[in-house]
């Protein structure tokens, strides 16, 4: 069977099948990588037992920043090849289409579980496909940028140098692959240059990254930024690529002949070097070529010299020391400790020939027993808790002890009632006050005797005072004196340190509270409540039997007081009535007839005061005088004693008539008057 030239090409092994064959071992590749770097984060996250240096590899990997940066390479390097591996199987799909329309003779080729994939065409993988891979490569990268930052001042783990050649072993097979694409001819791949400079920017971030964790062993901060710089690259090549990639949705569809992934970057070209390059742009665009320049020679000449100039400098001055006033160092000579120098400025052998390990210089530190939040955990709390002056305080600040606090534990306290044994829990506050020893011996033994001095002073505090509570009562720990216990503590934390060989100084134990726990506030309360409306009601019932014995004395008081008043009051009256009836006997005695007239007058004007009296005076006229009618009055005689009913009040009263001459005013004129009247009927 005869194949056309075409036909040729297509086979595998051939020219134009060589492509997608470079791309799927370069993806299964970095395709590895990803997965061995995924397994390291498994191992730090998940609770394995016995894999003691595994672990410890998976643990400088997460926080130490070399995981995260590695990750973000190879992440970047998988979304570029799969780009170029879609355009290069549409490629080969297209190709293998047309020569069997043409031939007829490659029908009966390999299956490929792919090819409803391919067969969509360059034009449109150029487009939608484009827009699909290299986003999702960007989100990838965005939440390893987000998740795991890099942050200075993580613990190096013993391993660090073993996760370092990790890394440079996984860059080496990367430098390979640039070098394959590199001479992968850019006919057969046009991808193949912008995807040369992606790997060699892999490669170059790979390194940086074992470098930055070899840098973190020998204790330099600010080797952080150089992490943070690679992820940030990672970042925009994959920024650029998913812009690139969704702009292109906008444009008209490609044809197949110019249809190519959107894997070139602006930010690699010029990382790496290309047509995109500040020197070549300035070339081709402006016209100016520096390399022709005498000037820019002299200084590439002179480069090398001045820069091993400059890095053997740098090289004498990793030698000279600077210590601040709260600082001590121990000097090492070829890895020996020869002597610890006090602060201020020392001159020492290079290194690695000369090493200076700080160790603290009366720096104080707080931990709060039994919190469970490592070192430092109540100066964090404090200072998470610190508010403005203005501001309203959170509901956290209350320092009652029916609120829980972050720094306090729970202790078992022996106890004894009625004649059993038996066990309270009670809340604690303890807080412990650290530092370094400031004796030369203490500050060789802050370095070489113990790996972390706070774990070693929280795991002492919180043996001893685990012990402590337990043996003890709760009214030996409540009663007892504050002072007495915090100096028992320490003592015994002191000696537990110094035993450990951790050249730590407890300068005090402070017990801030020990109070029941949180939990027990409200039933607690209910029974200070109680006991608080008992006395409240012991006093009403107290108050109220006060003031009704006041009320009954008081009425008891006024009743007798009336009582005897009444008595004295009737005594003098009967005295004043005895003494008055005496005055008058004696008056009667002396002379009847005045004593009697006196007290006739005397009784006449009160008793004339109500009645109504008629004068009767001669010297009245005729046609003035009175009239008296008797019928009025000799009209009751005669009914009674005919028997008439008639009342007292249907009997007419005698009346007078004023239309006379006025009454007498004397009774010797009235009987004058009845007398000349009597005459004057009789003539």
């Amino acid at each position: 069977m005869s194949l056309s030239q075409d036909a040729v090409d297509l086979l595998p092994g051939a020219p134009l099948s060589q492509a997608p064959q470079l791309a799927r071992r370069l993806i299964w590749l970095y395709g590895i990588y990803a997965v061995v770097l995924a397994l390291f984060y498994a191992v730090a996250l998940l609770p394995l037992h016995g894999f003691d240096k595994l672990k410890g590899i998976s643990h400088e990997f997460l926080v130490g920043g070399l995981g995260p940066v590695s990750l973000a390479a190879v992440v970047l390097a998988l979304t570029c090849l799969v780009a170029m591996a879609l355009m290069a199987n549409a490629r080969l799909a297209l190709r293998r289409a047309e020569a069997a329309r043409v031939a007829g003779e490659l029908e009966g080729g390999t299956p490929d579980l792919l090819a409803p994939l391919w067969r969509l065409g360059p034009g449109l993988l150029a487009r939608q496909g484009q827009a699909i891979v290299l986003p999702f490569g960007l989100l990838i990268i965005a939440l390893l940028v987000w998740r795991q930052w890099p942050t200075p001042g993580a613990p190096v783990s013993p391993e660090a140098n073993l996760a370092a050649a990790l890394v440079v072993g996984l860059a080496f097979p990367s430098l390979i692959a640039e070098r394959m694409m590199a001479a992968f001819p850019a006919a057969q791949m046009p991808e193949a240059p912008g995807v040369r400079r992606v790997l060699l920017t892999v490669t170059v971030v790979l390194a940086l990254g074992a470098l930055s964790e070899i840098g973190r062993t020998l204790s330099f901060g600010w080797i952080v930024w150089i992490q943070r710089g690679a992820m940030v690259v990672c970042a925009l090549i994959a920024a650029e690529w998913a812009l690139r990639a969704l702009a292109r949705l906008f444009l008209p569809t490609p044809t197949a002949d110019v249809a190519k992934a959107a894997t070139d970057s602006i930010v690699a070209a010029l990382i790496t070097g290309g047509p995109r390059a500040p020197g070549a742009l300035i070339r081709t665009h402006l016209g100016l070529d520096f390399a022709r320049s005498w000037a820019l020679s002299y200084l590439s000449k002179a480069a090398i010299p001045a820069l091993v100039g400059t890095l053997l400098l740098c090289w004498v001055l990793s030698g000279v020391k600077l210590l601040d006033d709260n600082q001590r160092g121990i000097y090492e000579r070829f890895g020996a400790p020869v002597k610890v120098l006090g602060p201020g400025f020392h001159v020492l052998l290079p290194w690695p020939m000369g090493r200076m390990r700080p160790v603290e210089y009366g720096v104080t530190h707080t931990i709060a027993v039994g919190a469970q939040q490592g070192p430092d955990a109540y100066e964090k709390d404090e200072k998470a808790e610190r508010i403005g002056a203005e501001d309203i305080p959170q509901a956290n600040m209350n320092r009652l002890w029916n609120t829980a606090h972050a720094t306090e534990a729970e202790y078992l306290v022996a106890s004894q009632a009625e004649g059993q044994q038996g066990f309270q829990l009670v809340n604690g506050e303890i807080l412990v006050i650290y530092r370094t020893g400031l004796s030369d011996r203490a500050a060789m033994q802050s370095v070489y005797g113990s790996a972390d001095q706070a774990t070693v002073v929280e795991e002492e505090a919180n043996r001893l005072a685990t012990r402590f509570f337990a043996s003890h009562t709760l009214d030996q720990l409540l009663v007892g004196q504050a002072a007495g216990l915090q100096d028992a503590l320490r003592g015994e934390l002191q000696t537990a340190v110094d035993a450990d060989r951790a050249g730590v100084d407890i300068v005090s134990v402070l017990i801030d509270a020990i109070h029941p726990p949180a939990g027990a506030a409200v039933a607690y309360h209910s029974v200070q409540a109680a006991e608080i409306n008992a006395d409240a009601s012991v006093a009403q019932a107290t108050a109220h039997a006060t003031r009704t014995t006041g009320v009954a004395q008081q009425e008891a008081h006024q009743s007798v007081s009336a009582a005897q008043a009444g008595a004295v009051e009737k005594v003098q009256v009967a005295t004043g009535d005895a003494y008055q009836f005496a005055a008058d006997r004696n008056a009667y005695r002396s002379s009847p007839p005045a004593f009697l007239l006196e007290r006739r007058a005397r009784n006449l004007t009160p008793a004339l005061r109500s009645v109504r009296l008629m004068i009767v005076d001669a010297r009245l006229s005729k046609d003035q005088a009175p009239i008296i009618d008797m019928r009025s009055a000799a009209a009751p005689v005669a009914a009674q004693a005919a028997g008439s009913p008639n009342t007292a009040a249907d009997i007419p009263q005698p009346g007078t008539s004023t239309e006379g001459p006025p009454p007498p005013a004397t009774s010797e004129q009235a009987d004058e008057e009845s007398a000349a009247r009597a005459r004057g009927q009789q003539k």
